[in-house]
């Protein structure tokens, strides 16, 4: 793919989905100072709009519409990109790649966006550039990068253990519609986990060293959500306790925070109770983003 007059491949398009946690216990601590967690996620429909492309010639560029503070070599998506070139042994003429996002996913929301790009940008590159790569080399890449990604590499609802970047169960979920809201300000995860540390309080277990893989309901799923994080930001940020109490006014079967925040999730067992309660909630909390999602 050197020469000037090469056709490149068609890009990779499709959606770099966001994901929630639906239970994260922080179990311990390791000795590089990253929590050990059990958490259960799922992706969402809620997602950037993605291409990679390969290129002839320019290098690595990153576009990102509307948010171009993201568009350098800081962006994980870029990482992706130059991690895969390193591990398939490309040659430098040849790493010629266009990325674009179009973002819709917040940043710094607990929604996973940065993670959910790098993931998406290694099988792209593993679809243009095949076996070049291993998928087991895919999945080391993806833990270094972050821990979220090899989550989204897999994309399909998993309890996740480690620092949250190894697969322990697969789960099947009921049906989830859900109301994300987002204040319109971001979080540092750093600063929520130290302040958790110091507070000393770790999970001894996950239900008694028993996992739930299988819900039959919605319901029955909202009695089991929780977030050790959760009131670490709340006290942060008090206006989330406001959200969380208006979403259950509105009709939320159970209601929760996505990683470290600030992002709250509303769960519903139906589309258009969410849409319903969206509208209310919008009235209500005006700087607030707010998006219906389902689970996938």
């Amino acid at each position: 793919m050197s020469e000037k007059n090469t056709i490149v491949p068609v890009p990779v398009r499709g959606k770099s989905k966001a994901k929630v946690n639906l239970i994260l216990k922080i179990v311990d601590r390791r000795w590089d100072g990253y929590h050990m967690v059990d958490t259960l996620m799922t992706p969402i429909s809620l997602a950037d709009d993605i291409s990679v492309g390969m290129a002839n010639e320019g290098g690595i560029v990153i576009e990102c519409p509307g948010a171009e503070h993201l568009e350098n070599a800081g962006n994980l998506a870029w990482r992706a990109a130059e991690a895969f070139f390193e591990a398939g042994r490309i040659r430098q003429e040849d790493r010629n790649l266009r990325i674009r996002i179009k973002k819709e996913i917040p940043e710094g929301s607990g929604l996973g966006g940065g993670s959910s790009n790098a993931a998406f940008t290694l099988c792209a590159l593993a679809a243009l550039w095949p076996k070049r790569v291993s998928d087991a080399r895919l999945f080391e890449i993806a833990a270094k990068l972050g821990a979220d990604v090899p989550f989204f590499m897999l994309g399909e609802p998993h309890w996740m253990t480690g620092i949250g970047d190894t697969f322990d169960l697969e789960v099947k979920l009921p049906k989830l519609w859900m109301v994300l809201a987002n204040p319109g300000y971001s979080v540092s995860t750093k600063d929520i986990y130290d302040k958790f540390r110091s507070r000393n309080n770790l999970t001894i277990d996950s239900g008694n060293g028993r996992k739930s893989v299988c819900w039959a309901s919605v319901e029955e799923l909202a009695a089991s959500l929780s977030n050790d994080l959760e009131a670490v930001t709340i006290e942060k940020h008090p206006d989330l306790f406001q959200m969380k109490l208006a979403m259950r006014k509105v009709g939320a079967i159970g209601v929760s925070m996505s990683g470290s925040g600030p992002t709250l999730f509303g769960l519903f067992d139906t589309r258009s109770k969410a849409e319903e309660a969206t509208e209310r909630l919008q009235q209500k909390f005006a700087g607030y983003r707010l998006w219906v999602a389902s689970s996938q």
